[in-house]
């Protein structure tokens, strides 16, 4: 219960700031906040959800390195991101995400 209600204030937070981002969830369920996001977070497990309470660099990319994250870009929107510059921009747009 209190993983869906932290995935409906990724939700809201995501169309507020309407950002290019589409989070996967283990499920194979599907949260965006634009109409075409060109980023996409993938989250593994339940347990990642827990990484839009306080994110920060260091706890993204130890989720990323243990491969309970992943991050890929669509090309549909024409900007292109390499390998730390993509991730980047998903740390600062998770970061964005924060729920306060």
């Amino acid at each position: 219960m209190l993983q869906e209600q932290l995935l409906k204030q990724v939700e809201t937070k995501l169309k507020q700031e309407n950002l290019p981002l589409a989070v996967r969830l283990w499920n194979g369920e599907t949260i965006t906040g634009s109409q075409s996001p060109s980023i996409e977070l993938t989250l593994k497990s339940p347990s990642a959800v827990s990484l839009f309470l306080h994110p920060n660099l260091s706890r993204l990319a130890e989720s990323y390195v243990r491969q309970e994250i992943d991050v890929r870009q669509t090309i549909a929107t024409g900007q292109f991101f390499r390998g730390a510059n993509l991730r980047r921009v998903v740390i600062v747009r998770c970061g964005r995400l924060a729920i306060r």
